[in-house]
């Protein structure tokens, strides 16, 4: 469908909601997805339209998963209306504010915050009402394969030899059950510093809901703690770690009938569990940025690669069984990206 037929249906729509009245449409720039977004002004009241054409997905799960959220006492944005047919929806709006631009004198404190807010996001794999989709072993594996097809295939050229795809497969495989070792829980699955906003009264929002899955409790922490978009010091990360290890820790003393579960869940076991799903979680993301980039036009997202490129390979040397992984991204993808970049 036309750009300029879609627009021309959302007005209609937007008229219907709000009859005899000055309707003001403002463009936002959209996420790495297929949706897009407006500033709805109606009088002095803003709102904001989302929209995601019926032919590229449904806007069911972000409704549903929106009503789950809220229920868990998570700050997202009010549905006010939606139309499942047309796939749009007019959302309360939350401002402009996002994690990432606040000064970072303030940073800690939302940083604390936002790792405090993940306890409710756990609970969201507690409710009778909503199953969320499970985030297993070929879940995992196909967020993986991203990064060999897009970034080492598409973005660099590469082809992969015999051994490397031994490499390739055997290091994934250890990334995956790292992830299903752990304990599992509602995860939002893109928690980062542009999906939390702050909010007028001081709390922090929750965005990008829609994909929440249940799966491995750190993956929604090292999100936030390595964002692909800015990089936290070392002692923030440590700091907002160890809140996030006691938090979980106290939750396996209190579900679990057996002491050792709670002994055997050490802070060397939690940060290995960190790092191995941040290696995961990086690989998927690097994959990503290049699948926008080359599929999808949207060009912004490269400049988030190198930052994201830099953490799979830090983290992965502190580990031996991912060293070989970590050595072949720096020689075949960091310094090919580089050398490119200088041409």
């Amino acid at each position: 469908m036309k750009l300029e037929s879609r627009y021309l249906q959302i007005v209609h729509w937007l008229e219907q909601c709000f009859p005899n009245t000055n309707i003001q449409l403002e463009p936002l720039t959209g996420d790495a997805s297929f949706r897009r977004y407006y500033r709805v002004k109606v009088y002095e009241k803003k709102y904001i339209l989302s929209d995601c054409p019926p032919d590229s997905g449904s806007i069911k799960p972000f409704c549903d998963m929106s009503e789950q959220y809220q229920a868990c006492e998570l700050k997202t944005p009010t549905v006010y209306q939606a139309d499942l047919e047309l796939g749009v929806m007019l959302l309360e709006d939350f401002g402009n504010d996002h994690l990432i631009d606040i000064p970072t004198a303030k940073q800690t404190a939302y940083g604390e915050q936002a790792i405090d807010l993940l306890v409710k996001v756990r609970m969201l794999s507690e409710s009778s009402t909503l199953q969320l989709p499970i985030y297993d072993h070929d879940f995992v594996q196909r967020e993986l394969d991203i990064f060999t097809e897009w970034c080492v295939g598409v973005h660099c050229g590469i082809t992969l030899s015999e051994s490397e795809q031994q490499l390739f497969d055997t290091s994934y495989q250890i990334l995956i059950g790292s992830a299903l070792a752990q304990p599992q829980a509602g995860m939002h699955r893109d928690y980062h510093s542009r999906n939390l906003m702050v909010l007028e009264c001081g709390q922090l929002g929750v965005i990008d809901h829609q994909d929440s899955v249940c799966g491995p409790v750190t993956y929604d922490c090292v999100s936030l703690l390595r964002d692909c978009y800015r990089r936290l010091s070392d002692n923030e990360i440590e700091l907002l770690a160890k809140r996030h290890y006691l938090q979980l820790k106290r939750e396996i003393q209190m579900k679990s009938e057996s002491q050792d579960d709670s002994e055997k869940f050490t802070y060397e076991t939690y940060i290995q569990w960190l790092d191995l799903m941040g290696v995961q979680r990086h690989l998927k993301a690097a994959g990503i940025f290049c699948r926008l980039f080359h599929r999808d036009n949207k060009h912004g997202y490269l400049d988030a690669l190198p930052l994201t490129l830099t953490y799979i390979v830090e983290i992965g040397m502190k580990y031996p069984q991912l060293q070989p992984l970590a050595n072949w991204v720096q020689q075949k993808v960091v310094n090919s990206l580089c050398k490119s970049q200088q041409r």
